[in-house]
């Protein structure tokens, strides 16, 4: 929708991320700039510039992660369509690999949304595939490319499967 908008030529949002004392920062290894928040630990991604509203630099995120394939995305769309629950995904999938706590920060009525997050990560070699279970026992699910770099950095961007 936006790919013919020009570039920023401005470069409001780079002198800015040149100030020590602004929230934007400029992400080198990922040629990203983002609005940090105050404590550091949450991070809004910026897209164009909010001065002359041109297109900031292309991200290289996309270029961590493998591309997933057609077949092994067919694969788990075809394994979890008719799975509804975390005892049904491991009869379908195995154990999974990882099983974490779900982070607190997506919550509805003031309550975590889920309660835990499966990962599957040696099933496919193209794809990772996360079960996320919710307090009340229903799930959805979430595949993302490999990542390519080291195995504890993982910050994946996720296709939503339901």
């Amino acid at each position: 929708m936006n790919e013919n908008k020009a570039a920023c030529a401005c470069g409001t949002v780079a002198e800015l991320a040149s100030d020590r004392n602004c929230p934007i920062v400029y992400d080198h290894s990922l040629n990203e700039y983002n609005l940090v928040s105050e404590d550091g630990k949450v991070r809004y991604r910026l897209y164009f510039c909010f001065f002359c509203g041109g297109k900031l630099p292309e991200s290289k995120r996309a270029s961590l992660f493998t591309e997933p394939s057609d077949k092994e995305m067919r694969e788990v769309a075809l394994l979890m369509a008719k799975v509804r629950s975390m005892q049904q995904a491991i009869e379908v999938l195995g154990k999974p690999d990882q099983t974490i706590k779900a982070p607190r920060t997506a919550q509805e009525n003031g309550k975590s949304a889920y309660k835990s997050h499966h990962r599957y990560s040696s099933r496919w070699k193209t794809l990772d595939l996360t079960v996320r279970e919710r307090a009340d026992g229903s799930i959805d699910s979430a595949f993302t490319g490999k990542y390519k770099g080291e195995p504890s950095q993982p910050a994946k961007k996720a296709k939503r499967l339901s």
